[in-house]
């Protein structure tokens, strides 16, 4: 998928990204959508796995979901042409949150007429939409999308694929009218899904929206923020993160602008390098200020909870905060007590510094906390190992991605961290 999240969205994952988590024994225990999750100890409790465990779980995830998106951005040409449009749309997110961590964000949006609402986990780590219709073979409790029920349904009769960590979906390419908020797409390509891993039925989300580029599309098609901009239903091609901590209100994901309280804020912008995910380049991660490790690209990925760098990078890091150790496999301990500043230096930017509380991904509880920075070597499309920052870093900022002139542009947060 992308570098997110996503990238589209599980209960042997500590940390959501915008694939599914692996599968568990169903006779261990089954989290059901739309239900609240367990903690990551309780995670560890019920699985007969160490928090370490479930971390290479997740970077294993992780790492097959960029991989899939660079094999079909390898074979994509960079797309286009953009028109001119009018309008923008603000919709709320619901933010999942596990033992003090903040594991996604989902929201809905209208398909079919009459419409129906459906979650999606929305995803700058791929492209793609797509939802379980009414006889998928996944778990539905009654929020899958009823094809039949629509009569603007149409199937194209091409199949449909796509692969997201040890998740994967299949089904049929079609169209409908999907509406976000006030912003109508008709039609919208979408992934009709019937077939769907055991661990989508453990997502608080029913599908997937991804944001990123049409580059990394598994359908070919354009992704709903560039087909609502070339309709001429937003005012320009970008869009607006408010990811908040902690807390299931306020968080928003505005379509073709920026939220209203933003309007006089200063943002500062990085271009994006590579028109796949939304990546951009790094001057290297930072401690108390100080940028500790070499230079490396970086997908912005809303779709990702944690924040995966180059090991050499994670090494650097953790070797800067006293006390810290490896745990194996790229993970880190750290001390728990730990308050200086931690963050990333980014061309024409500078420093930004996130919530350093948000760097606990889990209590050891002898005084050690589990880092949320974890080093793994992933490549971009590019050959070249990047980091996947996800969004421990994203909530310490109101994050614009623009489509346009190519661009992810931060504000920091107001008072969501």
């Amino acid at each position: 998928m992308s570098l997110t999240s996503i990238s589209l969205f599980c209960i042997l994952a500590v940390l959501a990204n915008a694939s599914p988590v692996p599968n568990q024994p169903r006779s261990v225990y089954t989290l059901r959508e739309g239900k609240p999750r367990l903690s990551f100890q309780e995670r560890a409790t019920v699985s007969g796995k160490s928090i370490q465990e479930l971390l290479a779980i997740d970077r294993a995830n992780v790492v097959a979901k960029y991989e899939h998106n660079n094999k079909l951005a390898a074979a994509a040409k960079a797309s286009g042409l953009l028109t001119k449009s009018k309008r923008q749309s603000t919709i709320g997110l619901t933010d999942v949150n596990s033992g003090g961590v903040d594991e996604l964000y989902y929201g809905t949006l209208q398909i079919g007429t009459p419409s129906q609402d459906i979650t999606f986990d929305f995803d700058t780590g791929s492209s793609d939409l797509w939802v379980p219709t009414q006889n998928s073979n996944g778990y539905n409790d009654g929020t899958h999308f009823n094809t039949a029920a629509s009569s603007t349904f149409q199937s194209t009769g091409q199949s449909f694929a796509d692969q997201y960590g040890s998740g994967t979906c299949s089904g049929t390419l079609a169209t409908d009218t999907v509406s976000f908020g006030s912003l109508t797409a008709n039609p919208q390509y979408f992934g009709a899904v019937t077939q769907v891993s055991s661990s989508f039925d453990n997502n608080p989300a029913t599908g997937l929206c991804g944001l990123a580029y049409q580059s990394i599309a598994s359908s070919g098609q354009a992704p709903l923020p560039l087909n609502l901009y070339n309709s001429g239903q937003i005012s320009s091609p970008e869009f607006g993160f408010r990811i908040t901590a902690d807390t299931s209100n306020g968080a928003e994901l505005t379509m073709g602008g920026i939220a209203s309280d933003y309007a006089g804020a200063s943002f500062q912008s990085t271009p994006v390098t590579t028109q796949t995910y939304y990546e951009v380049n790094t001057n290297g991660i930072t401690v108390n200020e100080n940028i500790v490790s070499g230079s490396f690209p970086a997908a912005i990925d809303t779709g990702t909870t944690l924040i995966y760098v180059p090991t050499s990078a994670a090494s650097a890091f953790y070797n800067a905060i006293p006390g810290s150790s490896s745990a194996g496999n790229g993970a880190y301990n750290y001390p728990c007590d730990f308050s200086g500043t931690v963050g990333f230096n980014f061309p024409n930017i500078g420093n930004l510094d996130f919530n350093v509380n948000d760097l606990n991904a889990g209590n050891n509880g002898d005084g050690t906390c589990v880092g949320a920075v974890q080093g793994q070597d992933i490549q971009d499309t590019n050959g070249n190992d990047f980091a996947i920052i996800g969004d421990v870093f994203i909530k310490s900022y109101y994050t614009v991605f623009n489509f346009g002139s190519n661009y992810v542009a931060f504000s920091p947060a107001n008072g969501n961290t």
